[in-house]
């Protein structure tokens, strides 16, 4: 059972703020622990000050990652009219995608945004970023290329022999099933 977590940022700037406010306090109080001990020693103190340092650090990316999450479902949004739950729907499809694939969440939500945009319907999104993952993953193509090129070529409604010569640069050869059409 796979559990979500959705983040919400609201004043980042504030949190951002309070954070840094924060790792001040953990070194005054490193300084101040240390007096009371007759004085740390300069790596007990840079180890406490690396942790706190890793804390914010991860603070920090934690709200980085939701406000490029709450800016992709605003992106994902527009290609569906407005409609919020779609959107919601998509991403949390294209994050499960992800976490089920070695593909990160940040190539398969710009690849998904790509294939909607080259017009794939989003019932058919997930079929597509799958089979197009896996012939990533067998060819050692990169996975946004290869959504980039397969859009295109689908938008034209044919392929041309330049289309055919970036699969097969990519070592794709989709020779022998054009020839089966």
């Amino acid at each position: 059972m796979s559990e979500k977590l959705e983040i919400r940022i609201v004043g980042l700037e504030k949190d951002l703020k309070r954070v840094t406010g924060q790792v001040d306090k953990l070194d005054d109080s490193v300084d101040d622990l240390g007096s009371s001990f007759g004085g740390l020693g300069s790596k007990a103190k840079v180890g406490l000050l690396a942790a706190g340092a890793g804390l914010a650090f991860a603070l920090g990316k934690s709200l980085q990652l939701g406000l490029e999450l709450e800016k992709t479902k605003t992106q994902i949004k527009t290609f569906f009219g407005g409609d919020e739950v779609k959107a919601n729907r998509i991403v949390d499809e294209m994050n499960d995608f992800a976490n089920a694939t070695a593909f990160t969440n940040e190539e398969v939500i710009r690849s998904g945004k790509s294939l909607l945009a080259f017009g794939v319907k989003s019932d058919k999104l997930e079929g597509t970023l799958q089979a197009l993952g896996d012939v990533a993953a067998g060819t050692g193509t990169n996975f946004n290329e290869l959504a980039t090129i397969y859009g295109k070529a689908r938008v034209q409604g044919r392929l041309f022999a330049e289309d055919v010569n970036q699969f097969t640069g990519r070592g794709i050869n989709i020779i022998p099933e054009l020839a089966k059409q």
